[in-house]
């Protein structure tokens, strides 16, 4: 394994624990070298050449727990006595000067200089009581030695030989990263300030007082390495983090004023807007409350402050009240007062919906026992509640499919609000549509999913006298074969596959042809000799085929017998519904054309409350409720439609974005042609008032906007970080995004065909803050008035069980603080 490299102008030389390799530029090895130290005690840590014949090799014990380590120097080809040290260790560039930790059990710091071809000890630098040394490094004049203990930083002069001690505030620690790395540390220019990086935060103090004066919230991932620019008339400092991000900071300019842009500590996890201005955002850790229009963090609200775990979280239109799931239990919140007025216990939540206008909760759970892993069906319950109170209107149990990894499938609501839609388990490995009243949860019927053309498709064979030009379809529900001809285009894109029907004989079934195209994609890559030329007798091009025994390749040696075309896939019971017996019994190739795609999820219909679409990979299929039928079916569809039915998206994530009328299923418009861009996340909705579509790539990192009518692009906006979550406002106007820093931001749509409402917004209005320290002030008369009514009401005994009766008092005391706050 490569431990580390170093290069010359003329060599690259690469070692591992115990071995050096000498390579030419061109890649050619020219030697190998083992070191001659028992690898028992030491491992070779790093390798430094400054000519061919100038060297040092480091080795360490290589444990953690022990930092004994043993240095090599060698100077034209002669090389010195082994030099023992502990801890840290820095050396100047021209490799003359080294300090480090020469005693055992002591964290003194000493300097040698290299005389007569060995370490020499100098002086001992001033002791430094009660630390731990965890890393050395000289500044870039190499004027001060520069050293992180495990509470703060050491700064030697060894101009002046004074030292200098920073501590980092309580309860912040250096670490140790590897053998003598940790947290680092520079010198400004002036060498009045010393900035350094402890987890994502950069600490600023002056040499001068020793006090801590600047921290600046740098990264929303932890740093990992810091470095000095102080050359020239530059005064920089560089942070480079694990959020992939690299930032230069102005030492000059670091004590301006900073404007602090709220976020959470976490990942946002879902977004949830109320018609008040306010959103919800889920955290592990809590639920956050935000004004949209000031970009303001309101309130963080967790039941437990030090081990919530929030899952979901849904905020009432008019903002009063809030209904989340956290650490197993059902809360229901009154934002005002912040506090929680309903608590039940319901572990292994997966879905809260809001109903009847907010005035009742639908929360879904399903079973998480550890031994429920080898059951193929769990149950799920669904409890309708009322808001605020809490109160259990009915419940109901179902059944859904227990496979590992897969999303949990929400249920609907129809658009007349009547009936509850769930997807759910059944016979075997197929699933139903079970439907539900919604106003007292009584099961009214199930509707069976039998998806129209794979359920259908038994097979799909090469012909191989053909040269890939044909294929046979066999379909099971009669006793037949379809012939297709292919055009084969060769490339990734199994979808440009350009199957047609050139035989149709008694063919009544419907066959989803970009089905056909998967399975050409999955019979690619087999032999021709471990296909079966035809199940059924037919003739192509007076080439006949039939099912004649032929040696299985699959099992050598092994001879299948002709099989008559009745009971070619028929089971034990004769039943012809069977793939997997079909699989068993049959001696050819079946591939998995037939098995069912799983289902994403299902989707009411937003104009018609009697129509449910069921979506998967591929398509999404109508089905109507009470007819129980199945409708039609829409390829490429991905489950997104405007409010009138008409109009759905199609986003491969391979690239590309269509609208789609549902009712022909034909793409009308391309907002993005088709580009092979790579695998990536996509999410594409439209807005709320159905006037523009988003499309969101996880690989540009780009929210793209466009217009409905005429598909034009009207913004491109980078992210900063990963796309989380995502919602439009009831208007239309703004989206609302999320990232995984933990940032709330609100774009603006602004169409040059509207009106702007950008004057509007608080940024905009020169007389917002006016209005603000107005609306502060009735807050703090109204705060003022309820208190005095307070101290009335205890001072008059004859007063107390009506006060009992209309004021809680620590309620009010509470709502006080708040409204005195703004």
């Amino acid at each position: 394994m490569v431990s580390g490299v170093n290069m010359l102008n003329t060599h690259l030389f690469v070692h591992g624990s115990f071995s050096l390799c000498k390579y030419d530029l061109r890649g050619n090895l020219e030697s190998k070298i083992s070191t001659n130290e028992d690898p028992n005690q030491w491992v070779l840590m790093s390798v430094k050449f400054t000519t061919l014949t100038c060297n040092r090799f480091i080795f360490w014990s290589g444990r953690m727990d022990d930092t004994r380590m043993m240095m090599q120097t060698t100077k034209d080809n002669n090389t010195g006595p082994k030099f023992y040290f502990h801890s840290a260790m820095a050396i100047n560039k021209e490799e003359t000067r080294l300090y480090c930790c020469p005693t055992k059990n002591s964290y003194d710091i000493s300097q040698f200089d290299f005389i007569d071809n060995e370490w020499k000890l100098i002086k001992d630098l001033e002791h430094i009581s009660n630390c731990t040394v965890l890393q050395i490094k000289l500044s870039e004049d190499s004027s001060s030695l520069l050293g992180t203990i495990s509470n703060g930083f050491c700064i030697w002069d060894l101009s002046s030989d004074g030292t200098k001690v920073l501590h980092l505030p309580h309860g912040v620690r250096n670490i140790t990263i590897n053998m003598m790395q940790s947290n680092s540390c520079m010198l400004s220019a002036d060498k009045r300030f010393l900035v350094a990086g402890v987890r994502k935060m950069l600490y600023v103090w002056n040499m001068e007082t020793e006090l801590l004066i600047k921290v600046l919230d740098a990264h929303f991932g932890r740093i990992i390495s810091l470095l000095p620019l102080t050359t020239g008339n530059w005064n920089s400092v560089i942070t480079s983090s694990i959020d992939r991000s690299v930032k230069v900071w102005n030492i000059n300019n670091i004590f301006e004023q900073v404007h602090v842009i709220d976020r959470h500590e976490l990942q946002i996890d879902s977004i949830s807007l109320s018609h008040s201005g306010l959103a919800a955002t889920v955290t592990r850790g809590c639920v956050g409350i935000w004004d949209i229009n000031t970009g303001r963090l309101i309130q963080q609200l967790a039941d437990n402050l030090l081990g919530a775990i929030v899952t979901q979280a849904l905020i009432t239109p008019d903002g009063k009240y809030i209904v989340c799931s956290e650490s197993g239990n059902l809360l229901i919140w009154n934002r005002i007062l912040c506090r929680v007025i309903f608590k039940q216990q319901q572990p292994g939540i997966q879905q809260i919906m809001l109903l009847d206008d907010a005035t009742k909760c639908l929360t879904v759970s399903k079973q998480e026992e550890i031994n429920l892993e080898t059951q193929q069906n769990i149950d799920a319950t669904a409890i309708v509640r009322s808001i605020p109170d809490g109160k259990t209107i009915y419940l109901f149990d179902y059944q859904v499919r227990n496979v590992t990894g897969m999303e949990f499938k929400e249920l609907v609501v129809t658009a007349d609000g009547l009936n509850l839609i769930a997807l759910a388990s059944d016979k075997g490995h197929r699933e139903a549509l079970h439907i539900f009243n919604a106003s007292n949860g009584e099961y009214v019927t199930k509707i069976v999913l039998k998806q129209s053309g794979m359920k259908l498709l038994n097979c799909v064979l090469p012909l191989p006298s053909h040269s890939w030009s044909h294929i046979l379809v066999v379909c099971r529900s009669a006793q037949f074969g379809l012939l297709f001809q292919v055009s084969v285009v060769r490339s990734c894109d199994w979808e440009s596959y350009n199957v047609q029907c050139q035989q149709r004989e008694k063919c009544t079934d419907l066959i989803n042809y970009s089905q056909v195209a998967t399975c050409i994609n999955e019979c690619k890559n087999e032999a021709w000799d471990n296909c079966l030329q035809s199940i059924w007798n037919i003739s192509v091009n007076d080439t006949r085929y039939s099912a004649i025994p032929k040696r299985n390749k699959r099992q050598p040696g092994k001879t299948t017998g002709s099989k008559s075309r009745s009971n070619m896939c028929k089971t034990k019971n004769n039943n012809y519904n069977s793939l997997d017996t079909c699989k068993q019994y049959c001696p050819y190739r079946y591939c998995n054309c037939n098995s069912m795609q799983d289902i994403m999820f299902i989707v009411a219909m937003p104009h018609r409350a009697n129509l449910v679409a069921v979506i998967n990979p591929d398509k999404g299929m109508l089905f109507d409720i009470r007819t129980k039928k199945f409708l039609k079916s829409v390829p490429k569809w991905g489950g997104f439609c405007t409010k009138d039915g008409k109009y759905g998206l199609y986003a491969p994530t391979r690239g590309g974005l269509e609208l789609l009328e549902l009712k022909k299923g034909s793409s009308v418009k391309t907002f993005i042609p088709r580009v092979a861009e790579g695998v990536f996340t996509v999410i594409c909705m439209f807005n709320k008032t159905d006037e523009y579509v988003l499309y969101y790539h996880s690989g540009k990192k780009t929210l793209r906007v466009f217009r409905l009518t005429d598909a034009k692009m009207l913004a491109n906006y980078r992210v900063p970080a990963e796309l989380s979550a995502i919602e439009t406002t009831e208007d239309g106007r703004a989206v609302v995004i999320a990232t995984v820093d933990g940032c709330l931001t609100v774009l603006a749509i602004a169409d040059p065909n509207k009106n702007s409402f950008l004057s509007a917004l608080p940024s905009r209005d020169e007389t917002w803050k006016k209005k603000m320290d107005k609306q502060r002030t009735a807050k703090l008369f109204k705060a003022a008035a309820a208190i005095t009514k307070f101290c009335v009401s205890v001072n008059e005994p004859n007063l107390k069980e009506e006060v009992g009766n209309s004021i809680n008092s620590s309620q009010l005391i509470h709502s006080s603080k708040i409204l005195s706050k703004g």
